[in-house]
């Protein structure tokens, strides 16, 4: 935190270190900068990572000292933190493509190939004058492959300056990305806001800042917070392996509920605090509003001056503060805590500190006058946005993950558990379904090269697989779905035996949605090495426990069954953290369809795309849930919002 009081001699011998300071960060940044550029393509991941780390604190640190300006420090910081995240999986994803361009794209091993080819480049493929292996599809197809492949290669030469470009602007206009990380060396926490055309916003947030600024030692630290979030799932693994009575096996189960919900909420409260909207999706919020609500908390924090001055002439002056971030402040509306709200005032009261001469002391304002100044302007402009607002059902939040953090059930905070949130592992993997959504709409750019109106990623529903209770222990599922299943027109699979590894495959290859009712993520009946080389994968439900779970390698990514879906182009795969107990799930499952709009013929079929987005429809289902965190979080969905569409 800054001093309260920075008396004028003291300013004078910064000014005179100023250009010393300066050489040696800039020295710095170049050696760590240096590092990047040698280890990216092949170095050890750890190493990037740390790297990128330090490069983020080094640069934040210049910024604040030498008022550099804060876009400028948001996108260098966010270009190094996304490029090393999930690196292991983006290299092997490059790997990957290699691997299924120099094949011919053939997805039945048990067709006799009417020609073998291997090409070994790219200009081979396209210098071939043989081209009659391939329909129109699949050259089309071939054509995305390559352009991925490209992309990925380009990855390594990027600059901060061309991010923007590569990873923002392309998102559609009503999703937002998040992307969080944790140094857990120095216990702090760093928050990106991704919006398409928009300057990244960026926090850096000590996770027990807020009981360090009362001399107390409470909070909660990432260690602590990983420790309780381990002892309530090693606790159910345990009760579930040795059940007692009925009545003993529910009240152990609801205690651990419980446990989970005030974990989420404490995770909330102490690590995000008053800055909790930046992960909230957005809300139609006008222009002068915005502006409008900036002036009142400058006029805050002006009149702390003006009063402390005691009426000698002093110039108003604004605070540099992005607009982005006055947003987030808007959604957390007339329902912002006490806490929350003084959260935000320290952080105003350093900001402006930090840009004038004149300074405001912690003990110089009156904090509760303002806590309470603040949740007025809050309230007035909340009931001018729920008076204007429309739209907020199509907003998305897509969550960037680093391996930290990952584990945790971060759609299950209470700020957004009720919103569509999915995640994914790197920016990379969602530009390319970005890229997969535009490639099966046929859309994107048009002959002039001009971008063109984005559509959402939709299903036939025409085209299902479904593999039901194959170990033939899960009666209690297969009951309640077989029915359910067997009755959607179109719909195809397996019920009560063990699939082959290729009817897995050409469910996953040749379906658009593959749905997996059994043990785990079915690995036992096709290997992640055959899934992840595949050139295209059907939206995936993967149902088993812990079929979502990315086990933790040390100083090494972690790795699970998920990665294969994604690198072999799954545009979402539903799975779990954790494991679950069936009955409950099974009711999950059958609120998540009917929510999604996934019916059986019984029921009254529609030509229309479903409203309603494969991540909503899995949020809505969460309150269904006896045990709403204990069951209800363990799901997630990784990927992109995808919808239903009928050709009957």
């Amino acid at each position: 935190m800054m001093n309260n009081v920075v008396n004028k001699k003291s300013k004078q011998s910064m000014k005179l270190t100023t250009s010393a300071t300066t050489e040696e960060i800039d020295k710095m940044l170049e050696y760590l900068m240096e590092v990047y550029e040698l280890a990216y393509e092949c170095g050890p991941t750890h190493l990037l990572q740390e790297a990128s780390l330090c490069i983020s604190m080094v640069v934040m640190t210049k910024a604040s000292q030498l008022n550099i300006i804060q876009s400028d420090m948001a996108v260098i910081c966010s270009f190094y933190l996304e490029m090393t995240k999930a690196l292991t999986a983006k290299r092997e994803m490059s790997a990957a493509l290699d691997k299924k361009l120099s094949f011919p794209l053939l997805y039945d091993d048990n067709q006799w190939p009417q020609k073998i080819a291997m090409f070994p480049s790219e200009s081979n493929i396209l210098q071939n004058e043989d081209n009659d292996l391939y329909d129109d599809e699949t050259e089309s197809r071939r054509s995305f492959l390559m352009d991925l492949t490209q992309r990925y290669k380009n990855e390594s030469s990027l600059t901060y300056n061309e991010f923007q470009k590569e990873f923002l602007d392309i998102l559609p206009p009503n999703w937002a990305v998040c992307s969080i990380s944790i140094d857990i060396e120095t216990d702090e926490m760093y928050i990106c806001r991704y919006r398409q055309k928009t300057t990244p916003l960026l926090l850096r947030l000590p996770l027990k800042r807020q009981s360090c600024r009362d001399g107390e030692n409470d909070g909660l630290s990432y260690e602590d917070a990983l420790k309780e979030f381990n002892g309530i799932l090693d606790s159910s693994e345990q009760i579930n392996k040795n059940p007692s009575t009925s009545k003993a096996w529910w009240k152990a189960r609801k205690e651990l509920d419980v446990k989970l919900k005030d974990l989420l909420f404490n995770i909330e409260n102490w690590w995000l605090g008053g800055f909790k909207g930046i992960l909230m999706a957005d809300r139609q919020e006008s222009p002068s509003r915005i502006l409008k609500f900036k002036e009142k908390m400058d006029n805050l924090l002006f009149r702390c001056e003006n009063n402390k001055l005691s009426g000698k002439h002093s110039k108003m002056r604004k605070l540099d503060i992005e607009t982005e971030l006055y947003k987030s402040f808007l959604r957390l509306g007339s329902n912002a805590q006490d806490q929350d709200v003084e959260d935000i005032l320290y952080f105003l009261v350093d900001a402006y500190n930090k840009y004038n001469d004149q300074q405001i002391g912690y003990d110089e304002i009156d904090l509760d006058q303002l806590i309470m100044d603040v949740q007025e302007a809050l309230s007035d402009d909340d009931n001018y946005m729920n008076s204007n607002f429309d739209n907020h059902d199509n907003q998305h939040v897509i969550l960037i993950l680093d391996k930290n953090v990952q584990m945790l059930p971060w759609e299950s905070l209470p700020c957004l558990r009720f919103q569509a949130v999915s995640r994914l592992p790197s920016l990379s993997f969602l530009r390319d379904r970005i890229m997969l959504t535009n490639h099966v709409n046929k859309k994107g750019e048009n002959k002039r090269g001009e971008k063109t109106e984005w559509s959402d990623y939709v299903i036939d529903v025409n085209k299902i697989f479904y593999v039901l209770n194959p170990s033939q222990n899960l009666k209690h599922t297969q009951n309640k779905f077989e029915d359910f299943v067997k009755n959607i027109k179109g719909s195809d699979g397996i019920i009560g035996r063990i699939p082959t590894d290729q009817e897995w495959v050409d469910g996953l290859t040749n379906k658009e949605l593959f749905m997996y009712f059994g043990h785990g993520a079915g690995e036992t009946y096709c290997k992640r090495n055959k899934i992840k080389n595949l050139d295209r994968c059907a939206v995936t439900l993967l149902f088993g426990c812990s079929s979502g779970r990315l086990k933790l390698g040390g100083e090494f990514d972690p790795s699970g069954i998920i990665l294969s879906y994604l690198l072999a182009g799954s545009p979402a795969i539903v799975a779990n953290l954790w494991d679950v107990t069936d009955v409950d799930f099974d009711r999950f499952s059958k609120s998540m369809f009917k929510n999604w709009g996934l019916t059986s013929n019984e029921e009254t079929p529609t030509k229309q795309k479903s409203n309603v987005s494969l991540v909503q429809a899995v949020t809505l289902a969460r309150k269904v849930c006896n045990l709403k965190y204990l069951i209800g979080s363990a799901p997630v969905v990784y990927g992109i919002p995808c919808y239903l569409q009928g050709n009957s």
